[in-house]
């Protein structure tokens, strides 16, 4: 996407207004993160922030599959759902929700292939 000369303009005035708040006692940086997740998550699976950490919580900070526990991974964690429902189902490492994307996409063809595979050693 390009911008023009307006936008970023203005781009650069919301971000200098942000920090000004920030170095006079307004919003923090951390509290501008979370409301930003916050949205995110409200807008790509219809939950909050607060919903997330309790789920979070519920699964002990740890992926829903392989049980990593948050503490082992630099990347925060995502949401699982089902792109057919939206419905949430659980919080992830990223190693088993890439996984998992993966085998809803290819699942005919990986237990083709797990079926008819012989090792040829």
């Amino acid at each position: 996407m390009i911008l023009t000369f307006e936008q970023l303009l203005l781009n650069c005035e919301e971000q200098n207004e942000k920090i000004s708040k920030t170095k006079k006692g307004g919003t923090s940086p951390e509290i501008l993160m979370a409301e930003s997740r916050n949205q995110h998550l409200k807008q790509a699976y219809g939950m909050t922030l607060e919903d997330y950490n309790e789920l979070f919580l519920r699964q002990n900070k740890k992926c829903a599959i392989c049980g990593k526990h948050q503490s082992e991974s630099t990347r925060r964690f995502g949401v699982d759902h089902d792109h057919k429902t939206g419905k949430v189902r659980g919080i992830l490492c990223n190693r088993c929700n890439t996984a998992l994307g993966c085998f809803e996409k290819y699942k005919k063809e990986m237990e083709t292939y797990l079926r008819g595979s012989e090792c040829t050693f």
